[in-house]
């Protein structure tokens, strides 16, 4: 019975331990997501005049991720795609985007 109590107690104190972790790392190491004001605004001040993200996709993060990699379609006069990054630099852990705007490629069949 005591035996039971105490690999119980191991357990519960390990999974409470990963779960204090896995709250530290995010609060502290995981940045700002696709969709957070802060990124969109930072993703706002990259992207060429009279711009708008529309259509966010995230193609990698998650709730421990190290950074995100996003992609959205642009709303303006011009068929744009923007794939931006979401990460924490330096030794401040200073939040970064880092943004590259390409065309969006239509195929149509040539004769």
């Amino acid at each position: 019975m005591r035996r039971r109590l105490a690999i119980s107690a191991i357990g519960l104190t390990l999974a409470g331990g990963s779960a204090a972790l896995a709250v530290h790392l995010h609060r502290t190491v995981v940045p700002p997501d696709c969709r957070d004001p802060r990124t969109l605004a930072q993703l706002a001040t990259r992207l060429p005049a009279g711009e708008r993200v529309a259509r966010i996709r995230v193609i990698a993060g998650g709730p421990l991720a190290f950074r995100f990699v996003c992609e959205a379609d642009l709303e303006g006069a011009r068929a744009l795609t923007a794939r931006y990054t979401s990460q924490l630099v330096g030794p401040g852990a200073r939040h970064e985007v880092a943004v590259a705007v390409s065309p969006v490629l239509v195929f149509v069949q040539v004769q």
